[in-house]
């Protein structure tokens, strides 16, 4: 029992870490370009779809199933695979911080 919520635990962290890279592109896309009020929210959901749709594909291999839920059992025996599935959600949270400071920074320069 303690295994199923560890690991819908990480299954949530994972889909939050999506969610929130989608959101805060799409605000920032809102904010700079389009002001489509629900841009942010088809953004996050179509992030979390694809982000569940990798994470099928990793569970569907044993090996990397096991690595995704447990974590290697030597240092450095992780998969490349799983990596990028932490890091392209991180790196879209980078991506959608940095573009919402340039729009809020953009926008508070062109009113004066």
């Amino acid at each position: 029992m303690k295994r199923l919520f560890r690991d819908l635990a990480l299954i949530l962290v994972f889909a939050a870490l999506w969610a929130s890279g989608g959101y805060l592109v799409g605000l920032a896309i809102e904010i700079a370009l389009i002001p489509y009020p629900s841009l942010k929210i088809i953004l996050a959901a179509l992030n979390v779809i694809v982000g569940l749709l990798l994470l099928l594909g990793i569970t569907r291999d044993p090996t990397t199933e096991r690595l995704f839920f447990e974590g290697p059992s030597t240092p450095g025996g992780g998969d490349i695979r799983i990596g990028c599935l932490w890091a392209m959600p991180a790196s879209l949270l980078l991506i959608g911080l940095f573009t919402w400071v340039m729009a809020i920074l953009l926008r508070f320069i062109s009113f004066r």
